[in-house]
């Protein structure tokens, strides 16, 4: 199949992107910044977190989707970006950031280098090739006893893997498991072939699942479903639209958009609860279980990923959970307070503002200028979740956030006046959509390239197929947790 060219003039300005590979750029390089990186506008920036701190709330207001769709998300940002360049390397170039990561949902975030570049990772054969993934067992310390697969760690806990923010917290961490665990379903599936052969049927096979879960199970669930359909025709499955893309450009490699990376796809930092039922008679907070350290008990994923689960993802508002504020971090430092992370991020990186890029869409009367940021701002707390936006405009600081309001939180306001806090806006369904379906589309070795009308095996006899997350983990025998068979 042919990859689709762009023919549009690219703007040389000062702000034009690279779209080389393994690099960032922009969807939009010819829009102005929000604003210039001083320190005037950083204590702006300060105060407008302080005050989305203000409005967090201890208790749970859920949507009907459930939780487990928050961290998928985390694991698919941790998929396509890595980027370890210093703070004054983005502020002196952020146009040369390297993403550490391909720009494809092709699982590098867990394979690394493969069993060649990184074989501690693998279980060793005697074939001399391993193909699967070495994992760790634990006893469950809080129930039963009963032994768990947890990551390879070594003796001070650290986690063994590709990319450490797998281990942030308890979920992301036994989400990687359980895609190391489908890899290995997938390898047993194929004992007949040999060493080599196995571990790369059962590399694009786990591949192949995981771009099916996001383009039919997660974006749909996540983005407004039309807009996702007008882009990638769900239910026309082979068919895929590559003229539908008007605003992921991507020329002869893709690349990661800075709108995207730096506010865009943070949505799901408004989803995380504040707190999570474990089981029947323990609830536990996102961090309870930090980067280096090894959980003390598994993850239920039929309370995550089940319909009728006990844990459901929050509103996607600007309102976010308190802990939020305040992320542990490593080696006593100081806490990570996300909203103002986030809204610093979106300065240095030059982003422009939610209403710049609304009207380069053409949006019309879907913009969220003042006047309709007031008229929201008005109503009560259930039904439009943030009266007291209406404050800013009483703050000589912060009023011109009204009109010229920080992407991040533009997307997040978008999504709470346009979705009713259950899917993303015009805005940011439209852009999320085009990333991550054109992302997929660009991959050569991706199921849409290599065999458009390829479907997961348990869904090829159903007309009207559909396969969820809860699914693929049921098929991999881990819907209720990653369980071992305990020490000999």
């Amino acid at each position: 199949m042919k990859h689709r060219q762009s023919n549009a003039v690219q703007h040389l300005t000062p702000r034009s992107t690279a779209y080389d590979k393994g690099k960032y750029g922009r969807l939009f390089p010819w829009l102005p910044p929000l604003g210039q990186d001083s320190d005037t506008m950083r204590l702006k920036m300060k105060k407008l977190a302080d005050f989305l701190q203000k409005r967090s709330l201890i208790q749970d207001t859920n949507t009907n989707q459930p939780a487990g769709y928050t961290y998928l998300g985390q694991f698919i940002a941790h998929d396509l970006t890595f980027d370890n360049t210093s703070i004054k390397e983005r502020q002196i170039d952020p146009e040369n950031i390297h993403n550490y990561r391909t720009p494809a949902l092709d699982l590098d975030c867990i394979y690394g280098g493969g069993p060649l570049a990184q074989p501690y990772l693998y279980e060793p054969t005697n074939e001399g090739f391993p193909s699967r993934f070495l994992l760790k067992q634990v006893q469950n310390k809080e129930k039963d006893g009963a032994y768990f697969w947890d990551l390879l760690r070594l003796e001070n806990g650290i986690a063994v893997i590709p990319d450490p923010r797998n281990d942030e917290n308890l979920f992301i961490s036994q989400l990687h498991v359980a895609f190391q665990l489908l890899h290995n379903y997938f390898e047993a599936q194929n004992s007949h072939l040999p060493a080599e052969q196995r571990f790369y049927e059962a590399q694009k096979l786990l591949r192949w699942h995981y771009q099916y879960i996001i383009l039919y199970d997660y974006l749909p669930r996540v983005l407004d479903h039309k807009i996702v359909t007008q882009i990638n025709p769900i239910g026309h499955y082979g068919l895929h639209e590559y003229s539908n893309l008007k605003y992921y450009d991507w020329r002869n490699e893709p690349y990661i958009p800075l709108e995207f990376s730096g506010a865009l796809f943070r949505f799901g930092h408004s989803q995380v609860r504040e707190f999570y039922k474990i089981r029947p008679d323990q609830m536990i907070k996102v961090f309870d279980k930090t980067e280096g350290n090894a959980p003390s008990f598994m993850v239920n994923w039929m309370d995550f990923f089940d319909e009728n689960g006990a844990n459901l993802y929050q509103y996607i508002n600007p309102i976010l959970a308190p802990s939020m504020f305040s992320i542990p971090t490593n080696n006593n430092h100081q806490p990570i307070n996300l909203a103002y992370h986030n809204l610093i991020r979106g300065l240095t990186l030059q982003l422009p503002s939610g209403q710049s890029i609304a009207k380069a869409m053409g949006l019309g009367k879907d913009i969220l200028d003042r006047e309709r940021l007031y008229k929201e701002s008005l109503g009560d707390l259930r039904t439009n979740q943030f009266p007291e936006y209406r404050e800013l405009d009483e703050d000589p600081d912060l009023t011109e956030f009204l009109d010229n309001t920080p992407l991040w939180l533009y997307m997040l306001l978008e999504a709470k006046i346009h979705g009713n806090g259950t899917y993303l806006g015009p805005m940011g369904s439209r852009l999320v959509a085009e990333v991550i379906i054109g992302i997929i589309q660009s991959d050569k070795t991706s199921f849409l390239n290599q065999d458009p009308l390829w479907k997961p095996e348990f869904i090829k006899k159903d007309p009207t197929p559909t396969y969820t997350m809860r699914d693929f983990l049921d098929m991999g025998n881990i819907l209720d947790g990653a369980r071992a068979p305990g020490l000999a």
